[in-house]
């Protein structure tokens, strides 16, 4: 876990897209080591009373698109039973049990899969092409 930045903003009021503005968050905060993309950005929307996380790239594959949405629906169900603080206390414990822990596909995994397979369907193609030539010439 060492070596992830969190960072932590209340939204009082419903102020736009909040996912945007955890966005927005995100680049201007910079958070991040000098080399890495490694910054974390934990809003709460109070008038909604609701969670947005956002990531930098280095963070992933401990916190992704695939799991974001069990992650954030674990996070969203304290905030029913407790208080603003302990509940964000808990969000900012979940994510950093879960960048130590459970360690989810990265993003591109499912892209490399797909490029994977056209890879070895291209050369079976031209494995049997460069076959069928030689046995023709002969």
């Amino acid at each position: 876990m060492a070596g992830y930045n969190i960072g932590v903003a209340i939204l009082p009021s419903n102020l736009g897209d909040g996912g945007e503005i955890a966005n927005q968050l995100l680049e201007s905060w910079n958070l991040r080591d000098v080399d890495c993309n490694n910054d974390i950005i934990f809003v709460y929307l109070a008038s909604e009373n609701r969670a947005i996380i956002r990531w930098g790239i280095s963070v992933e594959p401990a916190i992704n698109i695939v799991m974001y949405p069990e992650l954030i629906s674990e996070i969203d169900s304290v905030f029913l039973d407790k208080p603003i603080g302990p509940a964000i206390y808990n969000g900012i414990s979940t994510i950093r049990r879960q960048l130590k822990e459970n360690i989810g596909p990265p993003r591109r995994l499912p892209q490399l899969l797909v490029l994977s397979i056209i890879g070895g369907l291209t050369v079976l193609g031209f494995g049997a092409l460069v076959v069928s030539a030689i046995s023709d010439s002969k």
